[in-house]
């Protein structure tokens, strides 16, 4: 099986699980409407902050997946509306290629601001769509081979990937735990694109040359499971 044909299989199982968890939430929601709260996530202007982890898939074949974490920030503008400000972190080992971006590690961290449709069901459980925009901090880190190999010929060389606007849409579910507390899970999509800047020195003569590589497309899929805690 080759790498890539992997890759989809891996992709498709992770979607089956989502979809197979979502369920779960529904059916485990139903029997807790039967519970009173006070006041929940539900309703009303309400602060909130978040923590999440999960995983995360990139549309680009030249980045391998990984772990993702982050937090977030949640204002309620009442029973159907909210702001969210949110910070993520994406790490990827990157695959050398001619056209692209040499072998290394990239670390992206889109800062994102979205707008929430919530629509809640009951007292308990929360759906809700969200979609907004977001920008990428980059870093990128090339491979310690390639930096001691033409370092030993006498060459620096060296790699920026630049940040970069996008956008990014997405679907959850917020399931009440208690009149502060609630646990979700949370899938997006992110979009947009970037560029690298390189540049190779010969250390004695200290002549330099550069260029630039466009079109590096930062696209991934996260999936994730947090909490949030909702200040009274």
């Amino acid at each position: 099986m080759t790498q890539k044909r992997w890759r989809t299989k891996k992709r498709m199982l992770l979607v089956f699980t989502l979809c197979f968890t979502m369920c779960s939430i529904f059916n485990l929601a139903a029997p807790i409407e039967s519970f009173s709260v006070r006041e929940t996530a539900n309703s009303g202007r309400r602060l909130g902050a978040g923590l999440w982890g999960g995983y995360g898939l990139y549309g680009n074949n030249q980045f391998n997946s990984g772990m993702a974490f982050g937090a977030s920030f949640l204002l309620g503008l009442g029973k159907n509306l909210a702001f969210e400000l949110a910070a993520s972190y994406l790490g990827a080992g990157v695959e050398g290629d001619a056209s692209a971006l040499p072998k290394g590690k990239l670390a992206a961290m889109p800062l994102q601001l979205s707008l929430q449709g919530r629509f809640p069901v009951g007292k308990k459980l929360t759906p809700y769509l969200l979609v907004g925009g977001n920008y990428f901090l980059n870093s990128f880190s090339l491979d310690s081979t390639i930096v001691d190999g033409w370092s030993a010929v006498g060459i620096t060389l060296s790699e920026k990937v630049a940040g970069a606007f996008g956008f990014h849409a997405g679907a959850g579910l917020e399931l009440a735990l208690g009149n502060s507390i609630s646990a979700n899970i949370d899938i997006r999509y992110f979009m947009a694109k970037t560029k690298s800047d390189w540049s190779m020195k010969d250390n004695e003569s200290q002549v330099e040359s550069s260029g630039t590589l466009s079109g590096i497309k930062l696209d991934a899929l996260v999936f994730a499971l947090g909490v949030k805690y909702f200040f009274k």
